[in-house]
């Protein structure tokens, strides 16, 4: 179980944007190490030797010592580490009276210097042997309830990120940090899996939610006015490039709305929530415009040709549809006040939709496709063999 943990965490150091990997026996690999260079300091002091590495040694082994309580408070109820700590500062005083000793002190202030190097290679060892939970103490019992489920069949491993963790890289090196870890669980036999938390993550989580929903919610929608639409014109055409239009108005609003926000505001970037709600309420308004105008367009066409009813009906629909947009973008445009981001995007994103809507979408571009497209943007009705058989009469 030790090996694959660290294995692991090994993995998941290796992903760029990750700064330090934290779990229960981080520190066991350094703190063996250290144990090991301590014996062999000893015995180098044994046998009337003194090592110029044995200052560095005790400074490595210091500043490790000095941070592991902050990782890991439980470990100040371990007698392994008061020990090492306690023998680091005899052996950093002994160090600075051999600088200045004389011959005749030597002898024993070697001594000394062998003793605490066997004594904080013993205490390092207890500490490496705690640490891979291979023994009993207070300590242990505190790495177990901090790094463990109670059946301790689950053990957490902390990730801490290179950079801000709120920025759009962080969600890269979540999707990194998944892929790892699965591809690395997935090698284990015994049915082994990694589950990501933490506030990256979860912000992934949520993206990816909204992603899915907001497909869902595009086809349900545009499926639904497609249809109303087809029934209520008796027709297949002009639904068409009614629905069309309005998505044509959205993905413009987007677009417009992007650009305002990252190169005149300098945001970097719109809200996850905006591509949705603009969504809604765009397709919603924009729907109920064109139906105004077109329904408006077909009741013309029964006695007018097709150019004459578009222009009637935008003649005598302009002016209110019209009116109707500027209130409701009016209406939206305050929500810029607020000092709320999310508000303040999702008014300013609306305000700007309604008036493309208003202005570009139902005064120039449905008019025109509905004049071109003339008698057809009422098949298969009968009102496309009506129209058909006024133009062969010549009127």
């Amino acid at each position: 179980t030790q090996q694959k943990v660290n294995q692991v965490a090994t993995s998941l150091s290796s992903v760029e944007g990750v700064e330090t990997v934290d779990y229960y026996d981080a520190p066991a690999d350094k703190l063996e190490m250290l144990a090991n260079q301590a014996n062999e300091l000893a015995e180098a002091v044994t046998q009337g030797s003194l090592p110029q590495s044995i200052g560095d040694m005790v400074n490595s082994a210091g500043q490790l010592i000095a941070g592991l309580p902050f990782q890991y408070p439980g470990i100040m109820q371990s007698q392994n580490f008061s020990g090492a700590a306690d023998e680091l500062q005899q052996l950093g005083g002994i160090l600075q009276q051999l600088s200045s000793a004389q011959p005749s002190e030597l002898p024993g202030l070697l001594s000394q210097l062998s003793q605490g190097l066997d004594t904080l290679s013993r205490k390092f060892s207890g500490l490496v042997q705690e640490f891979r939970l291979e023994s009993s103490s207070v300590f242990v019992d505190s790495l177990y309830a901090g790094y463990f489920s109670r059946d301790r069949s689950i053990t957490r491993i902390n990730i801490i990120l290179s950079g801000d963790p709120y920025a759009n890289s962080a969600l890269e090196t979540v999707d990194s940090l998944r892929q790892e870890a699965s591809l690395t669980t997935g090698s284990f036999e015994g049915g082994w899996q990694a589950h990501l938390g933490g506030e990256p993550a979860s912000r992934q989580d949520i993206l990816d939610i909204n992603n899915s929903d907001f497909q869902k919610v595009t086809v349900l929608a545009t499926a639904g006015i497609f249809i109303v639409i087809m029934f209520l014109l008796r027709s297949l055409v002009a639904p068409i490039y009614m629905v069309l239009t309005v998505l044509l108005n959205y993905g413009t609003t987007i677009g417009i709305t992007t650009w305002v926000f990252i190169d005149v505001l300098g945001r970097t970037g719109i809200i996850y929530l905006i591509p949705l709600f603009v969504f809604i309420i765009l397709v919603a308004l924009g729907a109920d415009y064109n139906i105004f105008l077109v329904s408006r367009i077909r009741e013309e066409a029964h006695r007018l040709k097709p150019r004459e009813a578009v222009a009637k009906a935008l003649s005598n629909t302009g002016g209110v549809i019209t009116a109707c947009g500027l209130i409701l973008a009016g209406t939206f445009a305050t929500l810029v006040t607020s000092d709320l981001q999310v508000v303040f995007q999702i008014g300013l994103a609306i305000a700007i939709g309604i008036i493309v809507d208003t202005f570009v979408v139902r005064a120039l571009v449905v008019p025109a496709i509905a004049t071109l497209a003339g008698r057809f943007s009422w098949w298969p009705s009968r009102l496309t063999k009506k129209i058909k058989d006024r133009e062969k009469a010549g009127h």
